[in-house]
């Protein structure tokens, strides 16, 4: 374990954060991870979650379930597979296997819904029932098929999970066929097959930032399959959307949508057809590391300065305002920088550990290295942890070489 030890001086950070995100974060009933806690008691960290009737109450209104908790999982899903996966290719232990096939499930749940196969919730409730807001974005399907193709090309996925695999990749990909077309605009559309919520679920025509989503969907299922017409499809757009890709800095990009970016074209990059895509595709990639190193830094200095452990309030308790939301007492209501900050230190890391850690630079090693080691993860009360748990063992495996 020298090569976890190493990453942060801190001997305690990895058993803090990995035990928080198990016991308080994942939603036992669901097999999904929220975006917040409302106790450090794991009996009563998830009491925020809406049951089937409060997501039917709050829908109509706020069809995301933005504020709400629920707004995540399957970028958190997507991250925590990962993350799995890096402590395997450290440690070897199979019973690791547990963990990613918990993920897996959520997965499942959140994608193989008999009343939209195929749409990937942002999470479900974790009363049993499965209920889930109507709306999503791109950022769910993309960590969620990213953290797919990253376990089944695991050896630690046995042939039943790759089976479960293949069909969320299947389901996925043939709502793609299905509603990305001119006639929707190219909108992957709400659970209830209405247009998505300001435009979220748009898979083509977007910015450029976007435009690898599509193809990378393809790609993994016909990887997944085998089915050439995934293969017909991903040759359909992949072209154009590294033409696209090319032109991401013109605009300001979000930091989630870095690492998005990043996890697409990393995708695309493996079904090359020719060295030259190749290397178009990594140098898009290089230019998106230059701009995440530069914004770790300015992370790495606001972090000094955000109340860290604040307790969020509990969502369910909060006044709902006129944009359907629960007013968690940030900017228009949102979750405040006790949320936002080192969540955003934790994507431009890992922006900078896609490519398998050769966009990491020493002076960015040491932030990250001295970021984990000043943080008190069993006091941290949102997501960020997972995020920093996903980019400790990235980096404990890029120093491990594995």
């Amino acid at each position: 374990m020298c090569a976890l030890t190493a990453v942060a001086q801190n001997p305690n950070c990895e058993s803090a954060m990995w035990n928080a995100a198990w016991t308080k974060f994942f939603g036992e009933k669901s097999h999904v991870f929220y975006d917040i806690i409302v106790s450090h008691d794991p009996a009563k960290s998830l009491e925020f979650v809406p049951t089937r009737a409060q997501i039917e109450k709050l829908a109509p209104r706020n069809p995301n379930g933005y504020s709400t908790g629920m707004e995540d999982g399957m970028i958190l899903g997507g991250i925590m597979m990962c993350a799995v996966l890096d402590k395997y290719e450290i440690t070897h232990d199979k019973s690791l296997k547990e963990y990613a096939s918990k993920i897996l499930d959520g997965m499942a749940n959140c994608t193989l819904s008999p009343q939209a196969y195929g749409f990937v919730a942002r999470a479900v409730s974790n009363d049993g029932t499965k209920a889930f807001f109507p709306a999503t974005s791109r950022d769910q399907y993309t960590h969620c098929v990213y953290g797919i193709w990253k376990y089944y090309n695991s050896p630690l996925a046995d042939e039943a999970d790759k089976a479960l695999m293949r069909k969320i990749a299947r389901a996925i990909a043939d709502r793609m066929i299905e509603k990305i077309t001119p006639a929707t605009n190219f909108d992957a559309q709400n659970a209830d097959n209405m247009p998505s919520t300001f435009g979220h679920s748009k898979m083509w025509n977007v910015e450029p930032h976007e435009a690898a989503r599509l193809p990378m969907i393809y790609a993994v299922a016909w990887e997944t399959t085998r089915d050439e017409k995934y293969l017909t499809e991903y040759k359909k757009y992949a072209s154009e959307a590294i033409k696209q890709s090319a032109d991401f800095h013109k605009k300001w990009l979000a930091p989630w949508a870095q690492l998005q970016m990043q996890e697409s074209l990393e995708v695309m990059a493996a079904f090359a057809e020719t060295k030259e895509q190749k290397r178009e595709i990594e140098n898009i990639m290089k230019s998106c590391a230059d701009i995440a190193r530069k914004r770790l830094k300015e992370a790495a200095e606001k972090i000094k300065t955000t109340d860290l452990y604040k307790m969020p309030y509990n969502p369910l308790t909060r006044p709902i305002m006129a944009n359907g939301k629960p007013d968690m007492g940030g900017k228009n209501g949102e979750l405040d920088d006790t949320f936002r900050v080192p969540r955003y230190f934790g994507e431009m890391a890992l922006t900078l550990l896609t490519r398998g850690g050769k966009d990491l630079d020493k002076e960015s090693a040491e932030l990250i290295k001295k970021v984990l080691s000043t943080i008190d993860y069993d006091h941290l009360p949102t997501c960020s942890l997972i995020f920093h748990l996903g980019m400790y063992y990235s980096s404990a495996r890029v120093s491990f070489g594995a």
